[in-house]
């Protein structure tokens, strides 16, 4: 086999591991407490493999969206509020508190408010959210949350046909050389 199938074969190869490999969840949620107060709605995304001895777990690495209509700017670290471990359990019936799509440690954010949110479940009956401002004063709401998966994007007609052409132009140079 000469060198130019070699390098095509090799580049399919990668791009179809590419795409197979590239799988990171993504998620839009949307949480109401009780009296309609601690509103959260938005879309976060996880690793693309669960976290080692966590029950099935896949931590949560980037969210947006808004608290009581205050823009979500960032993710705050594990173990930096209520004890946060912000994980994600897709498989809601064997996760760490069956039914729940968080935890009990959470997951944790802060607003464009200074204030910190941490959402959370407890053993599939309670949903709750933990708000604290950057004065140290506390509350809790329990809720309604729900969490669905995102649309999966829609390759590009554009950008499949110049891959087609460039295999295609590959597989014409390689007949050209080979004859």
């Amino acid at each position: 086999m000469n060198i130019i199938r070699r390098i095509g074969l090799s580049l399919a190869i990668l791009a179809v591991a590419g795409v197979a490999t590239a799988s990171a969840g993504s998620f839009d949620f949307n949480y109401v407490g009780d009296f309609g107060t601690n509103t959260i709605t938005g879309h976060f995304t996880t690793a693309s493999h669960p976290v080692r001895n966590s029950g099935g777990g896949y931590r949560v690495a980037g969210i947006t969206g808004s608290f009581d209509g205050s823009a979500i700017t960032n993710l705050v670290g594990v173990n930096k509020f209520q004890g946060n471990d912000n994980l994600y359990f897709a498989d809601f019936a064997n996760g760490a508190d069956f039914g729940s799509p968080f935890d009990a440690n959470g997951v944790s954010f802060k607003d464009a408010a200074g204030e910190f949110v941490n959402l959370f479940g407890d053993a599939g009956l309670i949903f709750g959210a933990r708000t604290c401002t950057l004065g140290g004063s506390c509350s809790f709401s329990s809720g309604i949350l729900t969490v669905t998966p995102a649309a999966l994007p829609v390759p590009e007609p554009g950008s499949l046909a110049l891959l087609g052409i460039a295999l295609v132009g590959l597989g014409l140079i390689a007949r050209r050389r080979a004859v």
